[in-house]
């Protein structure tokens, strides 16, 4: 585009010394409530504006790239809502790196090749012309096989390096989901414990316990999944 982008060029490469980029791109139009942002509408925010009302700024990062840059894009605290929900759901399951299943299931097959698949196809669907919509659901699928699953010991390597594409291309800080402690890992195994004496007071204490630390579980049938909150 005229003008516009031959400037950017120019500021850029006068400060780095070399070509940044082969394809300069931006996004279509940011719409608020249906109408197109103006501080006389009431309807213009800033970043500090979401952070105050307790939103991760990666949920906005994430919202942005459910819409294919060539579209508009209507914001609506409805939908930060969603697309924050969504990354609290990722984040969940990206804390499942550190609690792999470690007895063999007769006859399972293997998950690592959709997780290699995964990771391949990242590059495929950003190469065609940045769709990111599609990535997005793409991985979702994937996510969702890895949470109902559990995953294997086997599986964690080429689940980890996914993440770590993930954030690599996407940047929403997936692969940085730490570990929990080993005296956090004895309060939930005294709560299966617990749970498997049908002691369910004692079960919602020691559950209790973690959420005073920031940390949630998800009873499944392999065991409970800790998740950060």
């Amino acid at each position: 585009i005229g003008t516009h982008h031959p400037n950017e060029m120019a500021q850029t490469e006068a400060a780095f010394g070399h070509q940044l980029a082969n394809m300069w791109v931006h996004n279509e139009f940011i719409l608020v409530d249906g109408a197109k942002m103006a501080k006389s509408k009431g309807n213009s925010y800033t970043l500090k504006d979401i952070t105050d009302k307790g939103y991760n700024p990666l949920a906005l990062r994430l919202l942005y790239l459910q819409a294919h840059y060539r579209s508009e894009i209507n914001f609506t605290w409805e939908s930060l809502d969603a697309a924050q929900n969504r990354l609290k759901n990722w984040r969940q399951i990206a804390a499942l790196k550190w609690q792999p299943l470690e007895r063999v299931i007769d006859n399972e097959e293997s998950f690592s090749a959709g997780l290699v698949a995964a990771y391949e196809d990242i590059e495929d669907y950003l190469a065609d012309d940045l769709d990111t919509p599609a990535l997005l659901a793409r991985l979702s699928d994937v996510f969702s096989v890895a949470e109902a699953r559990t995953l294997r010991a086997a599986e964690i390597e080429p689940f980890v390096r996914l993440l770590e594409h993930i954030d690599e291309t996407l940047g929403l800080d997936l692969s940085e989901q730490a570990d929990i402690s080993n005296e956090q890992r004895d309060v939930i195994t005294q709560r299966e414990q617990a749970r498997e004496a049908k002691d369910w007071a004692k079960s919602d204490e020691l559950r209790g316990k973690l959420t005073e630390q920031g940390i949630g579980l998800r009873d499944t049938p392999n065991g409970a999944q800790w998740y950060r909150l």
